[in-house]
């Protein structure tokens, strides 16, 4: 967390957490989730997500298609610690859920199927929770599947991710089923009786089960001692470990972020899902307890009100903001400004668990909460001063777009309207029109989020849309350094336009830089803006392909005004043309998009799969054995993974799976752009 957030925070929810579960697609995130809910008591009966009754599964997409596409959250109580729980999307499709929800929370769990271990999506979240300083803790699930391996997914933690990490809790298997688990600080087997695990026992471990206990205690202590001195030292001293000890020194690690606790279960089969609850409570802080926190004071509902709006969501019956509050208190009837300086009314509070919603009298400091009502942007700050602004949310760009088409001419005055809440409740969506063609263009983070848009343009507004064939997006870059001297003259009757500018574009790595060195005064302060807007609109369309241009610097350092004729408008549009220009001259070339893919497959069809990404001029990075499966990554144009999952289940008698996620663009070798 930034210190001048935690600067913000208040006392008054210490037993609160605020909790985040993260993981690669079809790591068993809502299952978990359910289970949860289930054993917390905010459920009655258990939902599977094959069968579409997940509880926080509850779009009718989401029950289709049987993943998660928002965040849903609920709030619940175990033992002395209430839960505030987000379930975040696993496709990479949705990775704007998975961003906000971490921008706001405290602590996270990361699950990992036991079999696949780390995927690209895992690497994606790690390096999300890394951005959003967030400890964490990891839960290893499905280990009741043929090949899971707790202690090589544990590994795969340290090596790939770089992080100290160890079991605390290991699986006990008897006849090659699982069993119960063993607490590793303890040194007890846990067995999960009743119809769903809902009873615990607990037992010494037995002479067979020692030997498992010790040698994941040895790792442990290893792993604590590379991080906590005080360990350290109590290590080489042989000096015995207590279990407060080293749980109190599990805490304070993983707090730092320094140490990852590592459990292990089944959520499916109703296994280490409690232990996993206690661990929350145990190892992952409250609002007030992130690294480098210092509170805002002791009485919460007498602190100014600071709030962030993390969640725009347009409604039938009217707006709603999700806000996480950092700062004093908020209830029905309170006014609040925005940073900009707009007044808003707090009107009805919501606790919100899924689909439904418990009103509530008053919020504090650490509380998340709906505000219906409240019409603001994602990104938002609200404060009883209108003074403090907590920064906004990182937008991903989109790679992928496609035309549409209503099927009914009736609804085309609805579909744009629609289409504009869809935005404001998912910013990664983006609307254009093809000036070429003069079609409506959706643009989104891959073929699985356009899908889904147009079925919930269906299901939510009755809309039927039908959709091109999806287009990557590509760019254009430049590849040389080149200067320009760009004189526009206009007259004709009355006041002229009259604007000169002169400089030069170069390559860089980031998007868009505007340096002006002008020196002399040849071209007004005044001015400098105009040209800004003008460069940028020059980069707005590429001379190869039409394409937004990137990597571009422009140094503005001389020009020439006229006293009467001279404008802003006259500067925009010298700037504008000046850098088409310049672009044309200066080398430029396509770029595509690239995609990190990763292919989980049987061994047997290794050369299979190694051959279709060739095809696809996919450059294979690694390939790692797992079991009797193996898994292959490699880097691939986005334009030649249409139709790959088709050609993968022939490749591998359907028994091949693969996930994808955004690696950057490359130029697009020539005679292909």
């Amino acid at each position: 967390m930034r210190p001048w957030v935690s600067i913000l925070m208040t006392r008054y929810n210490e037993t609160l957490r605020n909790l985040g579960i993260v993981a690669h697609v079809d790591a068993g995130k809502t299952t978990l989730s359910e289970r949860i809910l289930f054993y917390a008591g905010q459920i009655h009966r258990i939902g599977e997500v094959h069968e579409g009754r997940a509880t926080l599964d509850h779009q009718a997409v989401e029950k289709a298609h049987g993943i998660t596409v928002s965040a849903a959250s609920a709030r619940l109580d175990w033992g002395e610690v209430s839960i505030n729980l987000v379930d975040t999307p696993g496709h990479v499709d949705f990775t704007i859920e998975v961003e906000r929800s971490l921008r706001v929370l405290d602590g996270a769990i990361l699950v990992l199927c036991g079999i696949a271990g780390v995927q690209p999506q895992t690497r994606t979240v790690v390096r999300q929770m890394r951005r959003h300083q967030l400890p964490f803790i990891a839960f290893i699930n499905k280990m009741d599947r043929p090949g899971a391996d707790a202690s090589r997914v544990a590994a795969q933690l340290r090596k790939e991710l770089g992080q100290s990490a160890a079991l605390i809790t290991v699986p006990w298997f008897e006849d090659e089923t699982l069993g119960g688990i063993l607490d590793v600080v303890t040194a007890e087997l846990i067995r999960f009786e009743g119809d769903h695990g809902e009873r615990l026992s607990r037992q010494p471990a037995n002479t067979a089960q020692k030997p498992l206990v010790e040698r994941a205690r040895a790792e442990l202590y290893e792993c604590l001692a590379e991080v906590d001195e005080e360990i350290a030292q109590r290590f080489l001293e042989e000096a015995p470990f207590d279990t407060e000890t080293i749980r109190t020194s599990i805490r304070r690690m993983t707090l730092a972020r320094r140490f990852l606790p590592v459990l292990a279960g089944s959520a499916y089969r109703n296994i280490g899902v409690q232990p996993l609850l206690d661990a929350v409570g145990a190892f992952l802080p409250n609002p007030f307890q992130r690294q480098d926190s210092t509170p805002g004071g002791e009485d919460a509902p007498n602190e100014p009100t600071v709030a962030f709006v993390f969640h725009a969501e347009p409604t039938p019956h009217g707006a709603v903001a999700h806000v996480r509050l950092y700062r004093g208190a908020m209830k029905r009837g309170d006014a609040l400004l925005t940073q900009s300086g707009q007044r808003v009314r707090v009107g009805r509070l919501l606790r919100r668990t899924a689909a439904t919603a418990i009103a509530v009298d008053a919020a504090h400091a650490g509380d998340i909460v709906a505000m219906f009502g409240v019409d603001v942007p994602l990104g938002t700050t609200l404060s009883t001063r209108g003074t403090a602004n907590l920064g906004g949310i990182t937008i991903p760009e989109p790679v992928m777009g496609a035309a549409l088409a209503v099927l009914d001419q009736t609804d085309h005055e609805r579909l744009g309207e629609a289409l504009r809440r869809f935005t404001v409740r998912d910013p990664s969506l983006r609307i254009s029109h093809d000036p070429q063609t003069g079609e409506l263009v959706l643009m989104g983070m891959g073929e699985l989020h356009l899908e889904i848009t147009l079925e919930r343009l269906y299901d939510e507004c009755g809309i039927r849309v039908a959709m091109g064939a999806p287009k990557v997006a590509y760019r254009e870059t430049i590849g040389c350094e080149v200067t320009f001297d760009w004189l526009h003259k206009k007259q004709d009757g009355g006041r002229g336009q009259y604007a000169r500018v002169v400089g030069r574009i170069e390559p860089t790595v980031e998007s868009f830089v505007f340096d002006p060195q002008v020196r002399g005064g040849t071209i007004a302060t005044v001015y400098l803006s105009a040209c800004a807007q003008g460069f940028a609109e020059g980069c707005a369309r590429g001379p190869l392909t039409g394409s937004p241009v990137t990597g571009v610097r422009v140094v503005l350092e001389d020009g020439q005004m006229h006293s009467e004729d001279s404008s802003d408008v006259a500067f925009r549009i010298a700037a504008r043309d000046a850098l088409k220009d310049a672009i044309a001259r200066a080398r430029p070339h396509v770029l595509e998009p690239l995609v990190s893919v990763e292919v989980l497959a049987p061994v047997r069809a290794f050369g299979a799969v190694q051959a279709l990404l060739a095809r696809r001029r996919g450059i294979v990075t690694e390939s790692l054995g797992a079991g009797d499966h193996v898994a292959v990554r490699a880097t691939v144009p986005l334009v030649e993974m249409f139709g790959f999952v088709t050609s993968l289940r022939s490749e591998t008698q359907g028994e091949g799976t693969f996930t994808a996620e955004p690696a950057g663009y490359a130029p697009v070798p020539r005679g292909r752009a």
